[in-house]
Protein backbone atom coordinates (compact mmCIF):
# COMPACT_ATOMS: atom_id res chain seq x y z
CA UNK A 1 0.00 0.00 0.00
CA UNK A 2 2.82 2.30 0.74
CA UNK A 3 4.48 1.83 -2.68
CA UNK A 4 0.82 2.79 -4.36
CA UNK A 5 0.87 6.40 -2.28
CA UNK A 6 4.21 6.98 -3.58
CA UNK A 7 3.79 6.52 -6.85
CA UNK A 8 0.09 7.74 -6.92
CA UNK A 9 2.31 10.97 -5.32
CA UNK A 10 4.83 11.04 -8.15
CA UNK A 11 2.36 10.92 -10.71
CA UNK A 12 0.11 13.75 -9.53
CA UNK A 13 4.05 15.70 -8.88
CA UNK A 14 4.46 14.98 -13.07
CA UNK A 15 1.18 15.77 -13.86
CA UNK A 16 1.10 19.25 -11.84
CA UNK A 17 4.56 19.97 -13.02
CA UNK A 18 3.22 20.77 -16.46
CA UNK A 19 1.16 24.22 -15.23
CA UNK A 20 3.15 27.30 -14.04
CA UNK A 21 4.62 26.80 -10.33
CA UNK A 22 2.33 28.23 -7.41
CA UNK A 23 0.19 30.11 -10.02
CA UNK A 24 -2.93 31.97 -8.91
CA UNK A 25 -5.42 32.31 -11.14
CA UNK A 26 -5.94 36.59 -11.51
CA UNK A 27 -9.10 38.30 -12.19
CA UNK A 28 -9.06 39.53 -16.02
CA UNK A 29 -10.95 42.84 -17.14
CA UNK A 30 -11.41 41.61 -20.18
CA UNK A 31 -13.10 43.88 -23.59
CA UNK A 32 -15.10 42.51 -26.29
CA UNK A 33 -12.23 42.22 -28.84
CA UNK A 34 -11.83 40.05 -31.62
CA UNK A 35 -10.22 41.87 -34.24
CA UNK A 36 -6.25 42.57 -34.98
CA UNK A 37 -3.11 41.11 -36.27
CA UNK A 38 0.61 40.02 -36.10
CA UNK A 39 2.17 42.28 -37.95
CA UNK A 40 5.91 41.43 -37.27
CA UNK A 41 6.77 37.88 -36.53
CA UNK A 42 10.71 38.11 -36.00
CA UNK A 43 12.89 35.53 -34.40
CA UNK A 44 17.01 36.36 -34.15
CA UNK A 45 20.18 35.27 -32.15
CA UNK A 46 21.90 38.17 -30.35
CA UNK A 47 25.28 36.77 -28.15
CA UNK A 48 24.03 32.78 -27.95
CA UNK A 49 20.35 34.29 -26.72
CA UNK A 50 17.46 33.23 -28.89
CA UNK A 51 14.55 35.49 -29.18
CA UNK A 52 11.08 36.03 -30.70
CA UNK A 53 9.50 39.14 -31.12
CA UNK A 54 6.20 39.67 -31.30
CA UNK A 55 4.27 43.10 -32.61
CA UNK A 56 0.84 44.77 -33.81
CA UNK A 57 -2.16 45.84 -33.20
CA UNK A 58 -6.18 45.34 -31.91
CA UNK A 59 -8.93 46.93 -33.72
CA UNK A 60 -10.16 48.12 -30.20
CA UNK A 61 -9.73 50.41 -27.53
CA UNK A 62 -10.55 51.15 -24.02
CA UNK A 63 -12.58 55.01 -24.26
CA UNK A 64 -13.93 54.41 -20.99
CA UNK A 65 -10.54 53.65 -19.31
CA UNK A 66 -12.13 50.57 -17.66
CA UNK A 67 -8.79 48.95 -17.13
CA UNK A 68 -8.99 46.11 -19.66
CA UNK A 69 -6.37 44.38 -20.55
CA UNK A 70 -5.09 41.75 -23.08
CA UNK A 71 -1.94 39.59 -23.23
CA UNK A 72 -0.10 37.10 -24.90
CA UNK A 73 -0.82 33.54 -23.77
CA UNK A 74 1.31 30.62 -24.48
CA UNK A 75 0.36 26.80 -25.41
CA UNK A 76 1.85 23.77 -24.57
CA UNK A 77 -0.37 20.51 -25.56
CA UNK A 78 -1.89 21.21 -22.54
CA UNK A 79 -5.75 21.49 -21.93
CA UNK A 80 -5.40 25.35 -20.53
CA UNK A 81 -2.54 28.32 -22.35
CA UNK A 82 -0.63 30.22 -19.81
CA UNK A 83 -1.19 34.20 -19.80
CA UNK A 84 1.61 36.04 -17.28
CA UNK A 85 0.35 39.15 -15.91
CA UNK A 86 3.88 40.27 -16.79
CA UNK A 87 2.46 39.90 -20.94
CA UNK A 88 -0.84 41.69 -20.29
CA UNK A 89 -1.35 45.12 -21.29
CA UNK A 90 -3.95 47.72 -21.36
CA UNK A 91 -5.92 49.15 -23.95
CA UNK A 92 -5.20 51.94 -26.06
CA UNK A 93 -8.10 54.97 -25.52
CA UNK A 94 -8.93 55.21 -28.60
CA UNK A 95 -8.00 51.82 -31.53
CA UNK A 96 -5.68 50.79 -32.84
CA UNK A 97 -4.17 49.64 -29.72
CA UNK A 98 -0.29 48.77 -30.54
CA UNK A 99 1.71 46.13 -28.92
CA UNK A 100 4.96 44.92 -28.71
CA UNK A 101 7.03 42.09 -26.62
CA UNK A 102 10.15 40.00 -27.10
CA UNK A 103 11.33 37.38 -25.04
CA UNK A 104 13.54 34.25 -25.25
CA UNK A 105 13.47 31.18 -26.63
CA UNK A 106 15.03 28.12 -24.88
CA UNK A 107 16.78 26.31 -27.35
CA UNK A 108 15.59 22.77 -27.93
CA UNK A 109 12.39 23.13 -26.35
CA UNK A 110 9.16 21.30 -27.91
CA UNK A 111 6.93 23.06 -30.50
CA UNK A 112 4.47 25.71 -28.83
CA UNK A 113 1.88 28.47 -29.69
CA UNK A 114 1.48 31.74 -28.96
CA UNK A 115 -2.13 33.73 -29.23
CA UNK A 116 -2.60 37.57 -28.73
CA UNK A 117 -5.99 37.11 -26.22
CA UNK A 118 -8.72 39.78 -25.21
CA UNK A 119 -10.33 36.96 -23.28
CA UNK A 120 -10.33 33.18 -22.14
CA UNK A 121 -11.45 32.03 -25.51
CA UNK A 122 -10.69 34.39 -27.81
CA UNK A 123 -7.45 34.50 -29.87
CA UNK A 124 -6.76 37.10 -32.00
CA UNK A 125 -3.43 35.98 -33.91
CA UNK A 126 -1.00 33.40 -32.96
CA UNK A 127 2.01 31.77 -33.89
CA UNK A 128 3.32 28.46 -33.66
CA UNK A 129 6.92 28.56 -32.46
CA UNK A 130 9.81 26.04 -33.07
CA UNK A 131 13.31 24.62 -33.12
CA UNK A 132 15.08 23.94 -35.73
CA UNK A 133 18.32 21.36 -34.69
CA UNK A 134 19.77 21.65 -38.22
CA UNK A 135 20.40 25.38 -38.16
CA UNK A 136 19.90 25.78 -34.20
CA UNK A 137 17.33 28.84 -34.41
CA UNK A 138 13.72 28.95 -33.30
CA UNK A 139 11.34 29.40 -35.83
CA UNK A 140 7.90 31.28 -35.83
CA UNK A 141 5.32 30.97 -38.29
CA UNK A 142 1.47 32.74 -38.69
CA UNK A 143 -0.60 29.85 -36.59
CA UNK A 144 -4.85 29.48 -36.64
CA UNK A 145 -6.08 30.77 -34.17
CA UNK A 146 -8.36 27.67 -34.23
CA UNK A 147 -5.34 24.89 -34.14
CA UNK A 148 -5.05 22.45 -32.05
CA UNK A 149 -2.26 23.10 -30.42
CA UNK A 150 -4.18 26.31 -29.12
CA UNK A 151 -7.61 25.88 -29.36
CA UNK A 152 -7.91 25.52 -25.34
CA UNK A 153 -8.77 28.83 -22.85
CA UNK A 154 -6.50 30.85 -21.47
CA UNK A 155 -5.62 31.95 -17.87
CA UNK A 156 -3.96 34.66 -16.37
CA UNK A 157 -1.77 33.92 -13.71
CA UNK A 158 0.79 35.53 -11.07
CA UNK A 159 3.71 33.57 -12.08
CA UNK A 160 6.79 34.06 -14.14
CA UNK A 161 6.85 34.59 -17.93
CA UNK A 162 7.37 30.40 -18.56
CA UNK A 163 6.89 28.71 -15.31
CA UNK A 164 6.07 25.71 -17.46
CA UNK A 165 9.44 24.94 -17.53
CA UNK A 166 12.10 24.48 -15.32
CA UNK A 167 13.17 25.91 -13.94
CA UNK A 168 10.88 28.34 -14.48
CA UNK A 169 12.02 31.60 -17.13
CA UNK A 170 10.54 34.99 -16.51
CA UNK A 171 12.28 36.39 -20.14
CA UNK A 172 11.27 33.22 -21.70
CA UNK A 173 8.10 32.79 -24.21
Amino acid sequence: MRRFGTALAAILLTLLAATPAAATELPWERLSCTAGSLDTIETGTTNGIHFLTLAGHLDCADPAGTGATFGFASYRGGDNGWAPQSTMGRYAPVPPTPFSMQKTVRPGQPTFGICVVTDKVVRVACVEVAWDPAQQIAVARPLPTKHPLVNVSATVYDGPGNASTSPACGTCW
